[in-house]
């Protein structure tokens, strides 16, 4: 993840995963930083859910790959028109 901006005061991530007996676990809060972050989830022999939780929504980032692959989830918005 190639991240651009991020809010004043920084922000953090932590990953989220299933596990093998049914349950969830949520890893310890890291720091972002800008430019390239990489997150690492090593792999089980069993099917699991692996999220990643931002501790803001003002993270900004232009590249996303997952497993080398390019993601297109990266998305571009117009500001609101101020109707006033």
């Amino acid at each position: 993840m190639n991240i651009t901006s991020l809010p004043e005061g920084g922000a953090n991530y932590r990953v989220f995963k299933t596990t093998a007996n049914g349950g969830s676990f949520f890893g310890n809060a890291t720091a972002l930083t800008l430019g390239e972050n990489t997150f690492t989830v090593g792999g089980v022999g069993f099917d699991r859910a692996v999220k990643f939780q931002f501790s803001s929504g003002d993270v900004v980032f232009d590249a996303l790959s997952v497993n080398g692959v390019e993601s297109g989830c990266s998305l571009s918005e117009e500001p609101a028109a101020d109707h006033q």
